[in-house]
């Protein structure tokens, strides 16, 4: 899927990611975004839900109805006491393949080193039928315009690959997922975190979360296995249906052996 763009160690950008996301335009663009996944997930169900996010506090782990939901996140992430409940590398899962039934990626497949990898382990890991959603900045935005210009300064926390929606639904559609809605969120988040004691954003319409000029995307795609039924060949039953065994056909009488 292309040549990535190469990282920087993760201690030089996630603590300057995480004052951004405390600020007001990231906790704007993070509450637009659990709006569209509480509803996504409103009728989910199963018994696994894993959420990797870089978000350092977040109710979206919590969405739905499946029974046991929990969060990973990198050694850095444990030390700076965002509350994951384990330590994992997020282009190697510590999950049994097949166990999960909701994976939530949320800003996460912009700064690994290889998104390929990332999503290569969320198919792994999802049984058929689960569900997986991925959030992204959106580079076809106006904040994509102000996160490429911020990855011209030397140091900056926006060393990141810029992924459009389109280019990780054909990723997906390469591995066995299928693509049932990509919504836009926080088209005004800039706007709303200048607002003094700005409430939390409400929901998106249905025709603003169509408008590909949102500061982020949530993506849903399903992962479709197909079924490997053997078809047992017609040729197979029939060829043997007259067949007699040699030590019957020995007892036949010879007048009725030649009819």
């Amino acid at each position: 899927m292309g040549i990535w763009r190469e990282q920087a160690a993760e201690a030089e950008w996630l603590p300057g990611l995480n004052d951004w996301f405390g600020g007001a335009t990231g906790a704007a663009i993070v509450a637009a975004e659990q709006a569209l996944i509480d509803e996504l997930l409103e009728d989910s169900f199963g018994y696994n839900q894993l959420l990797l996010s870089l978000v350092p506090a977040t109710g979206a782990g919590k969405a739905g109805r499946v029974q046991r939901q929990f969060r990973l996140g990198s050694s850095l992430q444990l030390q700076s006491a965002v509350g994951v409940d384990g330590v994992c590398d997020f282009q190697h899962l510590p999950i049994e393949s097949e166990s999960l039934d909701v994976l939530i990626i949320q800003h996460v497949l912009e700064f690994v080193e290889n998104p390929h990898l990332l999503m290569r382990e969320a198919s792994r890991v999802l049984v058929p039928r689960g569900r997986l959603v991925v959030l992204n900045f959106n580079p076809l935005s106006l904040w994509g315009l102000l996160v490429c210009a911020g990855r011209l300064r030397r140091h900056s926390i926006w060393q990141t690959h810029l992924l459009a929606s389109r280019r990780v639904a054909d990723l997906l559609g390469v591995l066995d997922f299928q693509v049932d809605s990509i919504d836009f969120a926080a088209h005004a988040a800039p706007l709303e975190a200048l607002r003094r004691g700005a409430a939390r954003p409400a929901r998106p319409g249905r025709i603003q979360r169509r408008v590909p000029l949102g500061c982020s995307y949530v993506l849903s795609a399903v992962k479709h296995r197909a079924r490997m039924n053997p078809i047992r060949p017609r040729w197979q039953s029939e060829a043997f249906a007259n067949v007699r065994p040699i030590a019957a056909a020995r007892n036949t009488p010879s007048h009725l052996r030649n009819r």
